[in-house]
């Protein structure tokens, strides 16, 4: 009997990725894109919109440490607005 070869493919997962300083948010988007995860955003705080992530269509938001006003709203505004998407922030 020959070899057969199967190639298990898992389902993608769309991550928004948020971090201050770029020295720590472009090595985890390269990163992440090497274990095959979508990085389908990636910004600073300051430029941090509950429109552009809801828009982006990321499963999963991943943030560095949200300590600002403006990144509390905006992670309060999307737990109302776009309740299916997961939220992982380093505390």
């Amino acid at each position: 009997m020959g070899k057969i070869d199967v190639e298990v493919r898992f389902p993608t997962i769309n991550v928004y990725l948020v971090a201050e300083h770029r020295l720590l948010r472009e090595p985890l988007v390269r990163l992440l894109q090497k274990r095959e995860i979508c990085v389908v955003g990636a910004s600073r705080y300051l430029e941090l919109t509950a429109e552009q992530i809801a828009t982006s269509q990321c499963e999963i938001l991943l943030l560095d440490f949200p300590t600002t006003y403006d990144a509390l709203a905006v992670i309060d505004e999307l737990r109302v607005r776009t309740p299916h998407i997961k939220v992982a922030a380093s505390l």
